[in-house]
């Protein structure tokens, strides 16, 4: 986008321009930055632009299948389904002002920015630099003055967001024990980078700046307004500290994070949010959000709809305030996310309405050292939803190596009570379920990793050796053959080249009680790693295989 600074800013005098660049927090900035902002607003406009067109095109056209692919970029599907249009069109319309309105800010930034820079090259000011450090103090403070000081602190969050030109690095401290009631969307305008982020900072005991000794979080609160907090395409944030409670928006999260290639969340309380306290839309790159407690939000504490990797840490979820349903994370999207939990706590204080953690198309879920309340729950609508699970769970339910795989094939868990003498201490239990058959078949990997297998040794060249597996049944009165359960190994076959074969056993289970011994035998033509699994290719209920995963070579 081509902006004619001239003929949007050229009436202005000098000292309008002195008040403009002083109010836009430009004079202090060093000039590395200002640089590098004057080549970033161009593009931010477009893109913020485009995005405006989106919701406007939302409020012009009607809800059809041609139209949906557009929709989609504003609203996920479970939206456009369940809510009434007036709510959506409601929330459109907030959003299309608050867009527009960031528009108006980042031309006039730009505008600035740009002055500026002109008028330290032209040696015409002698500026005070200042580092990237503000302070806000919500009680106390005055958006009137500088900022950089806490005797100069801010007045609002909005001083800091959007009025003031954000460069990557700062850091704004905002004083504990203080609260701010919003009246309107806040939102951001600059980005950080992937070294150096942008950050709001609650204060507590240990960064006092004001010497409060207090670690009563500082509060956002929306009064149970339809605002809320958005990162609407920017990119690098961080919210450490802050407490953001009684969001009411019809549609959004009380914080709404969409098309953000970074964001992260520490120690935030969400609380009382009228639909979800943290909502994930479409396009996110990357989301780690750590030592957060949700609790009491209507519907869900992290609504999700669209991260390619979440990564939650030492968070709390809990029930309470539930409207019609109540899960501590809803995640959902139309490619495969992955989402990781880690040290959490669901549902420990108050249950939620329905679950823990819902989950549908395709997810895949990391789960370690963290206890569910209550449990999992995948989505129904769907065709064969149960192809969406992968859970993959360390030191499940907090009990140190009680370590879990479930796929949508079968449930693979660490055993210890059946053990084979002689072997190793602990088995691999495989529990297929009914999507298990000959052309389906899953493993100690769940049937994921069929390229590297569950083990793998390293075996010279040109010597034959024989590998054994012990396998040991469960549960079953028809008894796999041996295409139904075997071991495979996957050796290098060439001596010039990286091409493997692969050799199946031929052994079979006839009872379960007794370890069966699995062999293949094998040549290696080069040094190298064989890869072993032990795969499943049948189904009954309630039956599988103990597999000893101490592999013995002779």
């Amino acid at each position: 986008m081509k902006i004619d600074l001239s003929k949007k800013f050229g009436h202005l005098t000098a000292g309008q321009w002195e008040d403009k660049i002083w109010h836009r927090g430009v004079d202090h900035k060093y000039k590395k930055f200002l640089i590098s902002l004057k080549d970033f607003y161009p593009n931010k406009i477009d893109f913020t632009e485009s995005l405006l067109e989106d919701f406007r095109f939302f409020l012009n056209n009607p809800l059809t299948y041609k139209n949906l692919e557009r929709f989609l970029r504003i609203f996920d599907l479970a939206k456009l389904q369940e809510l009434d249009q007036s709510v959506l069109r409601a929330s459109a319309e907030n959003a299309a002002e608050m867009l527009n309105k960031k528009i108006i800010r980042l031309i006039d930034k730009f505008g600035a920015v740009t002055k500026e820079v002109d008028l330290r090259d032209k040696k015409q000011v002698k500026r005070i630099l200042h580092s990237t450090i503000y302070y806000i103090d919500y009680n106390a403070g005055n958006d009137g003055a500088a900022g950089t000081a806490i005797g100069t602190a801010w007045l609002t969050t909005e001083k800091y967001t959007n009025v003031t030109v954000r460069t990557p690095g700062d850091i704004a401290k905002v004083r504990a024990n203080t609260s701010e009631v919003e009246t309107d969307i806040i939102s951001v305008d600059e980005d950080g980078t992937v070294d150096l982020l942008i950050t709001l900072k609650g204060c507590d005991s240990v960064d006092d700046p004001w010497s409060d000794g207090s670690n009563v979080r500082p509060i956002l609160d929306f009064n149970d307004s339809s605002e809320y907090w958005t990162f609407l395409a920017d990119d690098y944030w961080c919210l450490d500290g802050i407490e953001i409670r009684q969001g009411n928006d019809g549609t959004y999260g009380a914080l709404y994070i969409t098309n953000a290639r970074y964001f992260k969340a520490n120690n935030l309380k969400l609380y009382d949010n009228i639909r979800y306290g943290m909502e994930l839309g479409t396009s996110n790159r990357g989301i780690d959000i750590i030592d957060c407690e949700f609790t009491e939000n209507g519907i869900n504490g992290i609504r999700c709809t669209g991260v390619h990797e979440l990564y939650i840490k030492g968070c709390s979820f809990d029930g309470g305030g539930g409207i019609s349903q109540n899960y501590g994370i809803w995640f959902t999207g139309y490619y495969q996310g992955r989402i990781r939990i880690i040290d959490c706590l669901f549902g420990q204080s108050v249950a939620h309405d329905n679950n823990d953690i819902y989950i549908d198309r395709g997810q895949i879920l990391d789960m370690r050292n963290s206890i569910l309340g209550g449990g999992i729950t995948y989505d129904s609508s769907t065709p064969y939803p149960e192809r969406s699970k992968e859970e993959v769970y360390e030191d499940y339910d907090q009990t140190f190596e009680n370590h879990k795989l479930i796929t949508y094939k079968a449930t693979i868990e660490r055993e210890t009570t059946i053990v084979r003498g002689g072997g190793a201490d602990t088995s691999a239990k495989v529990t297929p379920n009914s999507m298990v058959g000959l052309l389906q078949r899953t493993s100690i990997t769940g049937g994921h990793n069929l390229m590297f297998g569950a083990f793998k040794v390293w075996l010279a060249a040109s010597v034959q050796k024989t590998i054994t597996v012990y396998v040991r049944g469960f549960g079953w009165t028809g008894f796999p053959t041996a295409p139904q359960l075997f071991l495979r190994a996957s050796y290098l076959s060439n001596g010039a080249s990286a091409a493997r074969t692969e050799i199946d056993s031929n052994d079979v289970i006839v009872n379960n009680t007794t370890w069966v011994a699995f062999d293949v035998t094998l040549t290696p033509a080069r040094d190298g790693f064989v890869y072993l699994d032990v795969f499943v290719a049948h189904y009954e209920a309630a039956s599988g295989v103990y597999i000893d995963i101490k592999p013995v070579i002779s």
